[in-house]
C-alpha cells in the first residue's frame, strides 16, 4: 500500500496544488522498472498495482491518493530488495513532486522452499504409487501466495499437488 500525500486544490488552479494523481501515476510507471533494471535477470519478481483510488470529485484536485497492489519473489533475498527499491522509488518520485509517500509493506505469505530430502522422498512414494510415468515434476515455480510456506520454515517438508487430467495425458501425483 502506498499512500501519497499532496496538496488538494481546484482543479482550475492546479498550480496552486500538488496533484497526487499526477505523483502516483509516475511512481505506476516507475514502478514497473524495479523489476526489469534492478532484480537479477536470472531471478523472479513480479510488482503489480492492481488498485488506485483518489478524489471523488472531477473538478477537485485530491490531497491523497492511495495506490495498492503486490509483491511476489521465490526467494527471502529478492523479496528484501524488491521492498526496499518500491519504497525508494515511490517515496523519491513523492519528494521530487513535492509530496509524500508512505509505503506500507506486509509481507504476505513466505516463500515456499522444499526441502530436498523430502522432495526425493515424496517423489519415491508418488512414483511408488502412480508409477514413474505419471510422477511429474513441475517445470516452473509459481507466484501464487500459499501459507504451506509457514509450516516449511519451521520443519524440513515438501509441497505437492495430487491432481487428475485428460486421457491422453494422465498424470496421477505432481511434484
Amino acid at each position: 500500500k502506498i499512500v501519497g500525500r499532496g496538496k488538494g486544490g481546484h482543479g482550475a488552479i492546479p498550480h496552486l496544488a500538488v496533484d497526487p494523481i499526477v505523483i502516483g501515476a509516475r511512481i505506476v510507471e516507475a514502478l514497473q522498472s524495479v523489476v526489469s533494471r534492478e532484480v537479477d535477470p536470472l531471478e523472479s519478481a513480479v510488482v503489480t498495482i492492481g488498485s488506485i483510488h483518489a478524489g471523488n470529485a472531477r473538478n477537485v484536485i485530491p490531497q491523497t491518493l492511495e495506490l495498492l497492489g503486490t509483491i511476489r519473489t521465490l526467494t527471502d533475498e529478492v523479496r528484501s530488495q524488491v521492498h526496499a527499491a518500491v519504497r525508494r522509488t515511490a517515496e523519491g518520485i513523492a519528494a521530487a513532486g513535492g509530496a509524500m509517500a508512505e509505503v506500507l509493506i506486509d509481507d504476505g505469505y513466505p516463500v515456499v522452499i522444499n526441502d530436498p530430502g523430502a522432495a526425493r522422498f515424496v517423489e519415491g512414494i508418488a512414483q511408488d504409487l502412480v508409477g514413474k510415468e505419471r510422477t511429474v515434476e513441475i517445470a516452473h515455480s509459481s507466484m501464487g501466495g500459499e501459507d504451506f510456506g509457514y509450516f516449511l520454515r519451521k520443519v524440513p517438508g515438501m509441497m505437492f499437488r495430487v491432481g487428475t487430467a485428460t486421457r491422453s495425458n494422465i498424470t496421477s501425483a505432481v511434484l
